[in-house]
């Protein structure tokens, strides 16, 4: 999900910015219509994560504020003001607040990990093909120097031992030769 997140598959900057917009406003619109009492706030990290996969970290907090102001607003149209306490409305946003910056740090820290893991796998992959390279290189290397050898070695099978043989095969001649005109 992190490489389908994170991949820029000819998606312009304008349509990702369009819509994280478009769902944070449809979330923002189903937030007041559905009331103070049924809380939203796990799928306002919807659009936070994608901001975070598709312009970083600050653009993450910038709308992680943006939605819990956004959802303030719709309490406070709502009316909450006159039916819960103040200042557990504020404690509440500020956890809200503390809980979405928390998720723009850990999936930014998900995000910088896969993208070292993809970096290295290049590297490693890359590393290994250059290996499979030099590998093929040295096999074709030491079929090059075993094809020499015997070529050197029927050579001189041919040239040494060879002329051996015939010498040889003379002097038993000439032996022979000598022994016949003695006798």
């Amino acid at each position: 999900m992190v490489a389908w997140l994170t991949r820029s598959s000819g998606r312009s900057r304008f349509f990702a910015l369009f819509a994280v917009a478009s769902l944070t406003g449809a979330l923002g619109w189903i937030d007041f219509v559905s009331g103070i009492w049924v809380s939203l706030q796990l799928f306002y990290l919807i659009p936070i994560i994608l901001t975070v996969a598709w312009f970083g970290w600050r653009a993450g907090c910038v709308i992680a504020v943006f939605c819990v102001g956004l959802r303030f607003a719709g309490d406070v149209v709502g009316g909450i003001f006159e039916q819960v306490d103040p200042a557990a409305i504020w404690w509440n946003r500020l956890i809200d607040l503390c809980v979405c910056f928390i998720l723009v740090a850990i999936f930014h820290a998900l995000i910088s990990l896969h993208r070292q893991l993809e970096r290295r796998i290049e590297e490693r992959t890359a590393a290994l093909q250059e290996a499979a390279r030099a590998h093929r290189l040295l096999e074709q290397e030491l079929l090059t120097v075993a094809a020499n050898e015997r070529n050197a070695f029927g050579q001189e099978l041919h040239d040494d031992i060879c002329q051996h043989c015939v010498g040889t095969g003379f002097l038993d001649t000439r032996q022979s030769l000598i022994r016949r005109l003695k006798g």
